[in-house]
């Protein structure tokens, strides 16, 4: 979802909100999802584990967020299109880490903020290159 709006926000593109935009998601950065992979891979036995921050973050909040990040060098003014909701998506998700951080000692490292600057710093100097 982030890679997808930032990349219609830099291309000026309209981004589309399934449903109300009030389903929320865990969102986890991939370098600490990566290390959670490692972790497992080193000390999780075969275990499951689920891989999360915790936190209940809506998707209007995303869009807001990376809105408010690309407007300040683009001028992207655009507002979110809405669209109906997704049959058979989950409304509200989040994960309970814990044992995640007992067992492999791992936990999330990167904040929501800068999980959302880092990807829409990178698609803004991709998009200054070309």
């Amino acid at each position: 979802m982030v890679a997808i709006f930032s990349q219609a926000m830099l291309g000026d593109k309209p981004t589309r909100v399934f449903g109300d935009g009030e389903q929320t998601r865990d969102f986890v950065y991939v370098e600490d999802a990566v290390e959670a992979d490692i972790c497992a891979i080193s000390g999780g036995h075969g275990g499951a584990f689920n891989i999360g921050s915790g936190q209940r973050t809506s998707v209007n909040k995303i869009f807001r967020s990376l809105h408010r990040s690309l407007q300040r060098f683009t001028g992207y003014n655009l507002a979110a299109e809405s669209a109906r909701a997704r049959t058979g998506n989950v409304y509200q998700i989040y994960l309970n880490a814990c044992k995640a951080n007992r067992e492999l000692g791992w936990t999330p490292r990167v904040s929501l903020e800068d999980g959302l600057l880092r990807p829409t710093e990178y698609f803004r100097r991709s998009l200054i290159a070309n």
